[in-house]
């Protein structure tokens, strides 16, 4: 975009984390590479991001995040979502904060935006 602004006219992003990007540092994204790694390390990181679903003696450091009762089906959709985590390529592990850090770049196009 930088090298030719003539070839577009307008922006359109669709759900962006923020129009300023989102920084990652060389340690965060190391931790990526550890989930990539490790079932239990990523469990543990996803269980972080909701952990309203967890006991909250279990989400102490150390310790192993235990859900809570009465939820249902959800348990077995977030084992499923973590499975199918393992999915995923390198480029999506690593690719996505790497690319979330690039976002930052918006600042610098000066045409219309349109953010959704």
């Amino acid at each position: 975009m930088r090298s030719s602004p003539e070839r577009l006219g307008r922006v359109f992003a669709l759900d962006p984390v923020t129009p300023l990007g989102l920084a990652f540092n060389a340690e965060q994204i190391g931790l990526f590479r550890a989930m990539m790694a490790s079932r239990e390390v990523t469990r543990i990181m996803m269980a972080t991001a909701a952990s309203s679903l967890f006991l909250p003696d279990s989400m102490a450091p150390n310790a192993v995040p235990v859900f809570r009762e009465g939820l249902g089906a959800i348990p077995a959709l977030f084992e499923r979502v973590l499975e199918q985590t393992f999915g995923v390529s390198e480029g999506i592990w690593i690719g996505t904060p790497v690319n979330l850090t690039r976002e930052r770049r918006m600042l610098e196009i000066r045409h219309p935006h349109l953010v959704v």
